[in-house]
């Protein structure tokens, strides 16, 4: 399965983007109009470069979306800081 069905449904423009205990998490960015922030968060297993699941899970939303953010990871957070 591609890693990039996500797409096909929910078009995003620059969302945050990290690999974090051995799941892909994709969040925010922009709507397909570029203007309205989106706050979705999913992610999915991945292994050698190659998913591991056949649907993106649907994660805990981001407080502030919209493109342009940074991701951070410990061992037991994922952190998103606001971006531009």
């Amino acid at each position: 399965m591609s890693l990039l069905k996500i797409y096909s449904d929910n078009f995003r423009y620059a969302p945050a983007t990290q690999l974090w205990r051995e799941r892909l998490h994709v969040m925010g960015g922009s709507k397909e109009n570029r203007h309205t922030p989106g706050l979705e968060h999913w992610s999915i297993a991945v292994k050698d470069g190659k998913a591991l699941e056949e649907e993106w899970r649907t994660e805990v939303p981001i407080p502030r979306g919209g493109p342009h953010r940074f991701v951070s990871t410990t061992y037991l957070e994922l952190i998103v800081c606001h971006g531009k």
